[in-house]
């Protein structure tokens, strides 16, 4: 039997979230703060949740979760749904050079459905992560 592929994936929403992403998905992940240039992080208009689109004159901070294979993947395709593509990306992870890995992307058809509010990771945990994770998520 073939074994699952192995990737690299940066995260910048809800799937920072320990524990969120452990909610989705079984298995031990390595994680480091990273950076995507060239794309802007935003509200999903009547959602806590956010979405990513290029804007070269932007970045996002998040993590890039390695070692994640094609099965795990799948998972988290399914999670995000049609809004979402997931497609490669080349960041810079803290500890120095340009790593390549998939991101999920917001789809330019869906575009209308983006506030022009930042999305804060903080503000998510604090007043909406327990929500998010009852409508969302189902545990292990």
């Amino acid at each position: 039997m073939k074994s699952p592929t192995v990737s690299n994936l940066f995260v910048y929403g809800s799937l920072m979230n320990e524990e969120v992403l452990n909610s989705l998905v079984t298995g031990h992940f390595n994680r480091q703060s990273a950076i995507l240039k060239g794309y802007r992080r935003v509200h999903v208009l009547r959602a806590t949740y956010p979405a990513i689109f290029a804007d070269q004159n932007a970045e996002v901070e998040g993590l890039v979760i390695t070692n994640i294979n094609s099965n795990q993947l799948a998972q988290l395709d399914d999670f995000e749904g049609e809004f979402y593509c997931r497609s490669p990306v080349t960041i810079k992870p803290v500890s120095g050079g340009d790593l390549n890995c998939d991101t999920y992307i917001f789809k330019s058809e869906y575009q209308h459905m983006l506030s022009d509010q930042p999305w804060c990771n903080q503000v998510f945990r604090r007043k909406h992560m327990s929500d998010f994770l009852r409508e969302h998520t189902q545990s292990h």
